[in-house]
């Protein structure tokens, strides 16, 4: 799906960011603990919180604030939002928290698409 279809599509607020990856074809790999429960299509009695994984296929570029993969884990997303570079490709902004860090983290992506994964119930 195109990355503005995620974010219009998915409420990203209060789910937390889990991980972060590249893949062997150098996709980025974002694993989130994502409140379901927030949706506008959540049905009462399914799974409160998801562990799903967003795939950015043919990535860009990828910007990082204040933010390590590997050495920051469990930040609470704030938003996300749709950006367009100076070329009009299409990305997008998460800004996040983490209380061990006193400053916002961001992460902003930019790629061809990207694929909505549910991983299963996140029983953390």
């Amino acid at each position: 799906m195109k990355l503005s279809e995620l974010v219009e599509k998915h409420y990203f607020h209060d789910s937390s960011l889990c991980g972060f990856e590249y893949d062997d074809n150098g996709n980025v790999v974002l694993t989130i603990s994502f409140c379901n429960w927030m949706q506008d299509y959540y049905v009462e009695g399914e799974p409160e919180i998801l562990k799903i994984s967003l795939r950015f296929n043919n990535v860009i570029d990828c910007d990082f604030k204040n933010y390590e993969p590997g050495k920051v884990d469990n930040c609470e997303i704030l938003d996300a939002l749709p950006v367009t570079n100076e070329h009009g490709q299409q990305g997008i902004y998460f800004l996040m928290c983490d209380i061990d860090i006193d400053d916002d983290i961001s992460v902003t992506i930019f790629a061809q698409d990207v694929e909505f994964v549910v991983l299963g119930v996140d029983e953390d």
